[in-house]
């Protein structure tokens, strides 16, 4: 987000303005139905490991229903995975105010053009 600041925040009156923070929703299935995304704060400041954590703390606890109202709120960009089953994109609904939302999936081999030597001239 700090690479391309424009997917970090929201359209508000007709207006687009950019978060000064970095505070990720994460779209978690219920399982009886449903969707949340929950943010955690300042994620640009936070290592790989304490994010996991707080990941393995936000699911059970947003399944629970013991939410807090700012993890509700406080988003400014959405993540979505679309698992590991091969799927490869994703309609996401954008959750207003924010103004993106970004799928990961599995990984999967694509034909990438390539200027080889065939594309040197010869």
């Amino acid at each position: 987000m700090r690479d391309v600041p424009q997917l970090n925040g929201f359209w508000i009156d007709g207006e687009h303005r950019l978060a000064d923070a970095i505070h990720v929703g994460f779209a978690i299935a219920m399982k009886g139905g449903g969707l949340l995304a929950p943010a955690i704060h300042d994620v640009d400041r936070r290592s790989c490991d304490e994010l996991m954590a707080d990941l393995r703390d936000l699911i059970p606890r947003a399944r629970a229903g013991r939410l807090r109202s700012s993890e509700f709120t406080d988003g400014t960009i959405t993540v979505t995975s679309l698992g590991d089953g091969g799927v490869e994109s994703v309609l996401g609904v954008i959750y207003p105010p924010q103004v993106a939302i970004v799928g990961f999936g599995s990984i999967a081999d694509q034909p990438w053009p390539s200027m080889g030597w065939w594309g040197c001239g010869r």
